[in-house]
């Protein structure tokens, strides 16, 4: 059985001897044997700037979801992503129950095609009688199973309440409204937009020119659907692309109508019918993943609890002063220098600020020459944050079960913040059509409105960089200083409370806003956890790389 490491102080290794210069420098007290476990002077500091951006980044998170502001009334692509999301639903149920109808009508004809008993001479002369005298058509068959292939654009759906998204901004109202010709038909179309006139005549709500211009759009593409006319000659180019771009999928679908017989009705069709299906299959995928998770939670707890597994992190209190001035130094680089660009808006565009994310985040990683400029030797720093290759085929095998058993705390993540929605609702908008405040990330607005390129930084962005980097700097050098700040209180109380501390500040500094904090700082104290049984970085980096894929890979197909 593998003997379980000491929580006691490791004196560290020594090394080269520092010049004779040096010798008031850190490097002595990086080195010595029976170091303090308390804060210097610069870790009273760098813990002042640790809580001064963790309480401006969540506060000012906060306020821009519960404070008082001017309500907005024109929706951006990202404030549609619900009602987009929904349409593209629909669609691919529809889809689906279309291409249902056409297989079945060729299981029945396959079975009609089936060898039969012989008819006698009677039979058959009764047939050629009825083919004479056109009782039966030739290619009847054939024309029903075509006719119920066209009818299928109008099979009835599932009944679905869609009540709630006639709500909120104008836009979304017009977004509803291409759900009503989608499932409904244009004439229920024409009387929602009826409806929606007299809420503006109610509310006296002011519209811009630009949301007066889309409705008598939508209106006019709506009476010629009703007339039998489903091409869009009553739009200019200029007022299509309009409803395209301030719309989204909705604005498409308006153009492109059920029936009509056009490419881009084809592929949103196949689009949905994806999304459809790819939203039923990540379901059923995570139900099966949970119960995965709860084996392997079973496995993990068994082999750690009976010593055959045990915690490989040792916990030292060599140097937990300097890791702690690198974390802050860290969040000065990392979010200081981003205020700074996006306070002097030299990224103009979404795409610069995508492409500009993954520098921002390994650029960051030069505060790491920190310790070794305060007299750490590189190779112990490596091994202080994890940066080890120990076991390295062995952690990588493990990081899927890792993940997978601490899916069942997660989820106790997303019913607190569950509970918390319920308990803190989101300020309702003021006025009739404002644009409602949601937690959400500002990497949504993004993705709404993104190509290629932004789907590419996106993902080198929250698969590769920010598992790698914020692994580094918040399982790797702080969770380091918490561990060796807090061993004189034992090894328990100090694994969890610098678990905690370590998830807090992580899902703080996260733009979310507070109602997800719990359901960060969970994720995040499972990492903490699997860093301290495995003393590697690489797991908890691998942990983090596909709970971020899983993610943008959901959003992928589902947007």
């Amino acid at each position: 059985m593998t003997e379980k490491p000491s929580e006691d102080p490791v004196p560290a290794q020594l090394v080269d001897a520092p010049p004779a210069s040096q010798h008031e420098s850190f490097s002595d007290a990086a080195l010595d044997p029976t170091p303090p476990t308390r804060l210097s002077v610069g870790g009273w500091i760098s813990w002042i700037v640790i809580a001064a951006f963790t309480v401006f980044i969540l506060g000012n998170t906060t306020l821009q979801q519960f404070g008082e502001r001017e309500s907005a009334t024109e929706a951006s692509s990202s404030d549609l992503m619900q009602v987009n999301l929904q349409a593209k639903m629909v669609v691919g149920q529809k889809s689906l129950l279309a291409t249902a109808a056409m297989v079945a009508p060729v299981e029945e004809k396959e079975e009609t095609d089936a060898p039969q008993e012989t008819k006698d001479d009677a039979e058959i002369e009764d047939d050629v009688a009825l083919e004479e005298t056109g009782d039966v058509k030739d290619g009847e068959e054939v024309e029903d199973v075509e006719k119920d292939v066209a009818d299928s654009e109008v099979l009835e759906l599932p009944a679905q309440d869609l009540s709630m998204l006639d709500s909120g901004s104008y836009e979304q109202r017009l977004c509803y409204a291409a759900l009503q010709n989608e499932m409904e038909g244009p004439e229920a179309a024409l009387e929602y937009l009826d409806e929606l006139d007299a809420k503006v005549t109610e509310h006296d709500f002011e519209r811009s020119a630009a949301q007066v211009e889309m409705e008598s759009s939508v209106r006019s593409l709506m009476e010629n659907y009703r007339d039998g006319d489903l091409s869009q000659d009553v739009l200019t180019s200029e007022q299509q692309q309009q409803l395209e771009d301030r719309l989204g999928f909705s604005g498409k679908l308006l153009l492109n109508p059920p029936g009509a017989d056009t490419q881009t009705r084809a592929a949103m069709a196949s689009q949905s019918q994806t999304a459809a299906v790819a939203a039923v299959l990540f379901l059923v995928m995570g139900i099966l993943f949970f119960l995965f998770g709860i084996v392997a939670l079973l496995f993990i707890l068994t082999y750690v609890l009976t010593g055959s597994s045990p915690s490989q992190f040792v916990a030292t209190s060599n140097a937990h002063n300097v890791y702690v001035e690198t974390f802050a130094l860290w969040l000065i680089a990392f979010f200081g220098v981003q205020m700074v660009v996006g306070h002097l808006e030299l990224l103009q565009t979404n795409e610069q600020r995508m492409i500009a994310n993954p520098v921002f985040f390994f650029g960051s990683l030069i505060v790491l020459l920190w310790p070794i400029l305060r007299g750490i030797p590189a190779s112990q720093m490596f091994a202080d944050i994890g940066w080890t290759p120990k076991q390295f085929f062995r952690n990588t095998i493990l990081s899927v079960p890792a993940y997978a058993a601490w899916l069942p705390a997660v989820l106790v993540g997303f019913f607190i913040v569950f509970i918390l929605m319920q308990l803190v609702p989101m300020p309702t908008a003021e006025g009739e059509f404002a644009v409602p405040s949601m937690p959400g990330h500002p990497i949504q607005e993004m993705l709404a409105g993104g190509g290629v390129l932004t789907w590419v930084t996106i993902v080198i962005a929250a698969c590769v960089a920010a598992p790698i980097v914020e692994e580094t700097m918040f399982r790797g050098v702080l969770y380091r200083h918490l561990r060796g700040v807090s061993m004189k209180y034992g090894k328990e109380v100090s694994i969890i409370v610098s678990a905690l501390i370590n998830g807090f500040i992580f899902a703080s500094l996260h733009p979310q806003g507070i109602l997800v904090v719990p359901l960060l700082t969970t994720l995040a104290i499972g990492f903490s956890f699997v860093r301290e049984w495995r003393d590697s970085l690489w797991t908890s980096i691998l942990m983090h790389a596909f709970n971020n894929s899983m993610v943008t890979m959901l959003m992928y197909f589902l947007l």
